[in-house]
């Protein structure tokens, strides 16, 4: 007879199996309150790839040759004897010139996978709105790397979206450059149809809740354009089901894939159809252009994977956020993800002759 909840609880835990318990442990853990004074280091400690001493492998040469270097504002520094170079646990890490507190990164990463306005995001974490856009394109600037090794298999649906062209936020915007005036969110572009005024962006996804998709051309897309974009993606012995587009069957030759094509005006083949493809189209054009109220097309690679991960995605919520505390917080983040370089980045390489650089 038990007489306390905490005995019922650790009897119910041990019934359960040596899996079940290991996971039981895993989300203990995770959920545990990080000391804010050194949660970074604590944090990548106990995840980054460290020698038998504890110390991490040098962040420029991978040497483990390194010995502790004394410590700035309360944090451990080292020292490599190989490259002689001083570094810290968050130095080419994702936290790199971070002086935020690791648990206001992680009440962030919940706004994150629940889509919020960056106002409402940076005012559950205390940070300003500023801080709270440039972290977003972080996570999505690590969720790319993770992105770039995703390929489909099985039956894969491709088809093309299209967005027009925006420039967002921008300071260097050249109405001599692009041929045309500035206009505000939801009005129409000047030209019909599928002009230059529109970015078109290959999609592809599959039945196991794997997708991609890249900015790749202004208008309609050539066969060039489409193996650019999804040549990579799709591995041999797929089945590509595709809308009536020329370009398609060469692709599906390039891929060594099956080609099923649906006949124009018509919504499927024997048992194939591309409605997960258009639902797929929904929910990334309804979290661009009604959630954030429009995105710069130069920020647009970064909404794609965002769509791709939070929305298309099978893993559960924990499993994703599993994914983003374990795999992109202990990757190494790139200059051009640091705070000070994210307004400035470059816009895509299909628009640079309408900006003023």
């Amino acid at each position: 007879m038990f007489t306390t909840a905490v005995d019922k609880l650790l009897s119910q835990f041990f019934a359960l199996s040596a899996e079940e318990r290991s996971c039981i442990l895993e989300v203990l853990v995770d959920s545990q309150p990080i000391n804010n004074s050194d949660g970074v280091e604590s944090f990548l400690s106990k995840r980054l790839d460290v020698s038998r001493s504890g110390r991490p492998a040098c962040p420029h040469c991978g040497s483990l040759k390194v010995v502790k270097n004394g410590r700035h504002r309360g944090t451990q520094r080292f020292i490599c004897r190989d490259c002689s170079k001083s570094f810290g646990w968050s130095s080419g890490s994702f936290f790199n010139h971070c002086k935020k507190e690791i648990s206001q990164w992680f009440k962030y990463v919940e706004c994150f996978m629940d889509r919020l306005p960056l106002r409402e995001c940076a005012r559950r974490c205390g940070i300003s709105l500023d801080t709270s856009f440039k972290w977003r394109h972080r996570l999505l600037d690590g969720l790319q790397k993770i992105h770039n090794s995703v390929k489909l298999t099985g039956v894969v649906e491709v088809d093309e979206v299209y967005f027009s062209i925006s420039y967002k936020g921008s300071r260097k915007f050249s109405a001599q450059h692009a041929g045309r005036e500035p206009k505000k969110r939801g009005m129409r572009s000047t030209k019909r149809g599928l002009s230059d005024e529109k970015v078109c962006v290959p999609t592809a996804v599959n039945l196991e809740g794997k997708s991609t998709g890249v900015v790749c051309n202004l208008g309609k897309p050539t066969t060039g354009n489409l193996k650019t974009a999804l040549g990579c993606k799709i591995l041999p012995g797929s089945t590509l089901v595709t809308d009536s587009l020329g370009g398609y069957p060469l692709l599906a030759e390039s891929c060594k894939a099956k080609h099923v094509q649906i006949p124009s005006k018509k919504h499927k083949k024997g048992i194939f159809n591309i409605q997960l493809i258009n639902y797929y189209h929904s929910a990334l054009k309804a979290m661009t252009n009604i959630r954030f109220r429009g995105v710069a097309t130069k920020y647009l690679n970064n909404y794609i994977v965002y769509n791709n991960f939070v929305t298309f995605a099978k893993e559960s919520f924990m499993e994703k956020i599993k994914i983003l505390k374990n795999e992109i917080f202990t990757i190494g983040v790139e200059e051009r993800s640091f705070s000070v370089n994210i307004s400035k980045r470059d816009p895509l390489p299909l628009l640079k002759d309408q900006y003023l650089l």
